[in-house]
């Protein structure tokens, strides 16, 4: 039997709740705990299953930017630097230091195939022209709409 992140994630949420409802039951604190959830073969910890989440989140941010931009995605971690390339890569960088727990710049820089000073520079470029650039202001925030779509979709 195969089980998935999100199968899993229901598994201990669960698991949450009941530990909740028997210490209201009983008046006093229960720890229910699970030693280490397990799925196919492999004992996974919490650490691996957050791991797990953020790399599809970095997917799923450079799946629904390059939407947007109707660019590939080999195209954004390429080297080209036309303008509809440059500001994928400038939003794509900081929607994942935005919502991606625990990213560093360096992990960006390897999804987007660029250095960790290129992504600094990206995400507070992309930063300030949120702020003031109405294409860009539009762009991240259609991006966003889609990303938020496509996540609730998955839960």
């Amino acid at each position: 039997m195969s089980l998935s992140l999100n199968r899993v994630i229901e598994a201990v949420n669960l698991l949450n709740e009941t530990n909740l409802k028997l210490a209201n039951i009983l008046e006093c604190p229960v720890e229910l705990r699970m030693v280490q959830p397990y799925i196919g073969g492999l004992y996974v910890s919490e650490e691996i299953i957050e791991r797990m989440r953020a790399d599809r989140l970095k997917s799923v941010i450079v799946e629904v930017v390059c939407h947007h931009f109707m660019i590939s995605p080999a195209a954004i971690t390429n080297k080209k630097m036309t303008r509809e390339l440059i500001n994928a890569r400038m939003i794509a960088a900081l929607l994942m230091h935005n919502y991606v727990d625990g990213i560093t710049e360096g992990a960006i820089g390897i999804q987007l195939n660029v250095s960790r000073s290129t992504v600094i520079n990206a995400r507070n470029n992309a930063a300030s022209l949120v702020l003031v650039d109405r294409q860009i202001k539009f762009a991240h925030g259609q991006i966003l709409k889609q990303l938020l779509e496509r996540i609730e979709k998955r839960d």
